[in-house]
């Protein structure tokens, strides 16, 4: 057989709120009730002690003001019917025997026990309530002595109306303590009903825009508190996502229609050659052509990967100095057949002694993207100008100096307006031109995202009909003492140019 297992449902913050709230008010208020009733009960017996001690005083010296000890009957009749408290009196020999008893009481009850009459004839004077017969009674114990004789008179009031008062003090506490427990779960209920309730209807209003538009956005904040902090968070939230969403789907549909136009031109000449029989050298021919295609798609591939890894930043990403002039020469190497196809000079700085901090493989990458840009796009004949300056970190800094490189060509410039836009996506700035000329629109894009990485950035620095120069900045030192400025610094800043060789590539020669 088997027993369902019903979990309780978990109270809600407003809830937990209220009963947290309402168990710190109600204990606060418990320890208050306990210390007034307290206060209260002490103060009452202290004055009531005070007034009794005065009083067995006064029957001290009645009681003794003949031969032999005696007591005073209370004078009921003269008090005219006038409420009034009952005394009890007794006094003791030095045996403890009683010896004289108020006419209430009988021989055989007594007020105190003898340890109390020994205590007393050794030269105390207590205090304490008894029980008479079941009635509460305070009574206070005092010695004399008459001839050398020693006695002790033990005096009481009958205190059942103090008990009566105290009680009922108590009861009206502990009542009050319910009823203001009860009113303040109801009132923190409400209360925190009403601070939840914009909570409530921001929640509402943010799960229907994840639900159905994202576009939308909360309703501005009226007051600039807690709540307004949480709108506008929500709101930036909700943008970033929203941005982050359209980003994936635009990329999800570029890269599908990327990947899907070498695929179908690769069907399209694999059918085109099945379509009947051809001669080898036709076979080869397709083969070639097929191969071209295929490497331009493991190339989108690769860049895609490359992209999706640098986003993400895990820790498989190495740090490690890598000399900048190995970076650049390489890249200079690597697009040398570029450079001489379309006729373009290559001028690459010294920039020996400087280091940048990062994954040589992903750095190369970047430069590889960028020179090769500077390249495709630049006018016949033209010039790629690389150069490179060291700023040291302000004195005392717990960062790195920056190594700021500089990468300009000759091409017909960015407007102003596509400059931020040249480093989307599968953003190509002139969508005419073919993908042999513009690639897939990743270079500039994978370039800022790996550069992200590592602490660093690339921006356009410059950019007219004249020419556009790309400037990377990233984490480095500088291996020799002279610093260097980056290229059109501010005269603030104390940096000195770095000295520059030549390594040209025109059409046809590369000379180093």
């Amino acid at each position: 057989m088997r027993i369902a297992v019903t979990r309780a449902r978990p109270l809600s913050f407003r809830a937990r709120l209220t009963v947290r709230w309402t168990a710190v008010f109600s204990s606060v208020l418990a320890v208050a009730s306990v210390w007034i009733f307290i206060g209260i009960r002490t103060q009452s017996y202290s004055d009531l002690d005070r007034y009794l001690r005065t009083l067995a005083g006064t029957e001290l010296t009645a009681a003794l003001d003949g031969a032999d000890p005696h007591v005073h009957e209370l004078p009921v009749t003269a008090l005219a019917g006038g409420t009034f408290t009952e005394k009890l009196v007794q006094v003791f020999n030095a045996r403890g025997e009683v010896v004289a008893s108020s006419p209430g009481l009988s021989q055989s009850v007594r007020l105190v026990a003898p340890d109390v009459i020994a205590a007393t004839l050794l030269g105390e004077a207590p205090v304490d309530t008894v029980l008479v017969e079941g009635v509460p009674v305070r009574v206070v114990v005092l010695r004399t002595s008459v001839t050398g004789r020693a006695y002790a008179i033990a005096v009481g009031l009958v205190i059942t109306d103090l008990v009566s008062s105290l009680t009922r003090l108590g009861w009206l506490l502990a009542l009050v303590w319910l009823v203001s427990t009860a009113a303040t779960a109801a009132v923190g209920f409400a209360l925190a009903s009403t601070a939840l309730r914009p909570v409530k209807r921001i929640t509402q209003r943010a799960m229907d825009i994840a639900t159905t538009d994202l576009s939308a956005r909360l309703e501005p904040p009226k007051v600039d508190d807690e709540i307004g902090l949480m709108t506008r968070s929500l709101n930036t939230l909700i943008e970033r996502l929203h941005g982050a969403l359209d980003a994936n789907r635009r990329f999800a549909a570029d890269a599908a229609h990327e990947l899907r136009s070498p695929v179908t031109a690769i069907s399209g000449e694999i059918d085109v050659a099945l379509r009947r029989e051809r001669s080898a050298a036709d076979y080869k021919d397709t083969l070639i052509l097929v191969k071209t295609r295929m490497a331009s798609l493991s190339s989108l591939i690769g860049d895609l990967m490359l992209l999706v890894r640098a986003q993400e930043a895990n820790a498989a990403v190495r740090t490690q100095e890598v000399p900048l002039d190995a970076l650049l020469g390489g890249s200079v190497e690597r697009l040398a057949e570029l450079a001489e196809s379309r006729g373009v000079g290559v001028r690459l700085g010294d920039v020996n002694g400087l280091l940048v901090y990062g994954d040589p493989g992903l750095l190369g990458r970047v430069f590889d993207n960028v020179i090769e840009n500077a390249i495709r796009y630049n006018r016949e004949h033209g010039e790629v100008a690389l150069s490179a300056a060291f700023e040291d970190a302000a004195r005392g800094a717990w960062t790195p100096g920056l190594v700021t490189i500089r990468i300009s060509d000759t091409g017909s410039g960015i407007p102003e307006k596509e400059r931020e836009r040249v480093f989307e996506r599968f953003y190509r700035l002139d969508q005419s031109r073919s993908r042999h000329t513009g690639g897939a629109g990743l270079g500039l894009a994978i370039a800022r995202e790996v550069l992200a990485v590592f602490k660093g950035s690339i921006r356009i620095a410059h950019s007219s009909a004249a020419g556009t120069t790309m400037e990377i900045q990233l984490p480095g030192r500088a291996s020799h003492p002279a610093g260097a400025a980056a290229p059109d610094q501010e005269p603030s800043l104390s940096i000195a140019p770095v000295p520059t060789r030549n390594v040209s590539f025109s059409a046809g020669s590369r000379h180093s």
